[in-house]
C-alpha cells in the first residue's frame, strides 16, 4: 500500500495540487500559441529533421540561446517521438510537485503551498511560457529536495537557463559566510565545507565564460528595462523577507545578487527570483499564514487570472503587458 492507516491532510493536498496542475495544463496548454511559444512550438516541431550537432545551431538560431540544457531534452524527446504538450504536461506536474514539497519543507501550512502552486501568476509562467526557466527550477528544486546526484542537477540547473547563477550566488554567499563563520567562532572547518566552496567558485568560472556571450546579448537587449520601479518591486520582496527572517544578515547575502542584477535583465525577469527568496524568507512565519504571504499570494491569484484570461482570448498569456 502507497499510504498505511489514515491518509494525511499533507498527502490529500498534494495530490489536489497535482490534479489541480493536470487540469490547468490540460485546458490552457494547448491555447497557448503565440508568444515565446509561437518559437518554442517550431522549434520542438522541427528539431527532429537535425543532428545533434546542426540542431544546436538550429536551436541558437531560433530561440536565441546558447544554454544546451533545454535543447538536450527538447532533441532527444523529440526525435523519441513525443510530442511537445505531453512532454511540458509531464514536466508541469512534476514541477508542481517539487514546489508543493519545497514549500512545505520551508515550513508553509500545505493548504498555502497549494495555492501558491497551482493559482500564482509566477506559477502560470512557469507553466506556459518561460519554458527554458521551467527546466532550470525544476532542476535546482531537485538539487535541494534529494541528496544523490546533486551536481549532476546543479549542473543541468545552470546549463538549463543561465539565470539560475543569480539564485546560485545568493544561496552561496550564505554557504560561504557560514562555513567563515564557524570556522573562526569554532576553529572547524570540515573537507566536505571546503570542497563544496571550492565547487561553487569552480561552477561560477567555468559557467560564467561558457554562457557569457549569451548574459552579454541579454544585457543589451533588457538594458532600457531599467528603472525605479524595477528596483522597488525587488525591494519589496527585501523588505518582507528581513521582517519574517530570523536572521537579518542572511537575508542581505541573499537579495545582495537580486539588487545588483535588476538593471540586467529586468525587474519582471529579477521580480521572480525576488519572490522565490521572499518564500523561503517567510513561509516558516506561522506556516504561511502571515500578511506578507497572503498579501502576495492574493495579488499574484489576480495577476493569473488576468494571465490565463490572455491565453485563453489571445493565446499569449503577457499580450498587452
Amino acid at each position: 500500500m502507497i499510504f498505511k492507516g489514515r491518509v494525511s491532510k499533507e498527502n490529500i493536498l498534494f495530490i489536489i495540487t497535482l490534479l489541480f496542475a493536470l487540469i490547468l495544463n490540460l485546458i490552457f496548454l494547448p491555447q497557448y500559441i503565440l508568444g515565446d511559444q509561437l518559437h518554442y512550438r517550431a522549434f520542438y516541431d522541427s528539431i527532429t529533421s537535425f543532428g545533434i550537432s546542426e540542431g544546436f545551431l538550429f536551436y541558437q538560431n531560433s530561440l536565441g540561446s546558447s544554454e544546451p540544457g533545454y535543447f538536450l531534452i527538447a532533441w532527444s524527446l523529440s526525435n523519441l517521438g513525443f510530442q511537445k504538450d505531453v512532454v511540458i504536461i509531464f514536466f508541469n506536474i512534476l514541477l508542481a510537485g517539487l514546489s508543493f514539497k519545497i514549500f512545505t519543507r520551508l515550513g508553509a501550512h500545505p493548504l498555502i503551498a497549494t495555492i501558491i502552486t497551482t493559482f500564482s501568476y509566477y506559477s502560470y509562467v512557469l507553466f506556459f511560457a518561460a519554458e527554458r526557466l521551467k527546466f532550470s527550477i525544476i532542476f535546482f528544486l531537485m538539487f535541494f529536495l534529494f541528496k544523490r546526484y546533486r551536481n549532476i542537477l546543479l549542473s543541468f540547473a545552470i546549463l538549463c537557463h543561465a539565470q539560475v547563477l543569480i539564485l546560485l550566488s545568493s544561496f552561496g554567499l550564505v554557504f560561504i559566510k557560514n562555513i567563515f563563520f564557524n570556522f573562526f567562532k569554532k576553529g572547524i572547518l570540515k573537507k566536505r565545507d571546503l570542497y563544496a566552496v571550492i565547487l561553487f567558485f569552480i561552477i561560477l568560472a567555468v559557467s560564467i565564460p561558457i554562457l557569457g556571450q549569451h548574459l552579454l546579448s541579454k544585457f543589451e537587449s533588457y538594458y532600457s528595462d531599467r528603472g525605479l520601479s524595477d528596483l522597488l518591486r525587488v525591494f519589496i520582496f527585501f523588505i518582507l523577507s528581513f521582517f519574517y527572517s530570523k536572521n537579518k544578515f542572511n537575508v542581505f547575502l541573499l537579495f545582495m545578487p537580486i539588487f545588483i542584477l535588476v538593471f540586467i535583465f529586468g525587474g519582471e525577469r529579477i521580480n521572480f527570483l525576488g519572490y522565490f527568496l521572499f518564500l523561503y524568507c517567510s513561509l516558516h512565519y506561522r506556516k504561511g499564514f502571515n500578511f506578507g504571504v497572503l498579501a502576495t499570494t492574493l495579488y499574484f491569484i489576480y495577476t493569473g487570472y488576468n494571465f490565463l484570461l490572455n491565453i485563453t482570448n489571445y493565446g499569449d498569456g503577457f499580450y498587452g503587458i
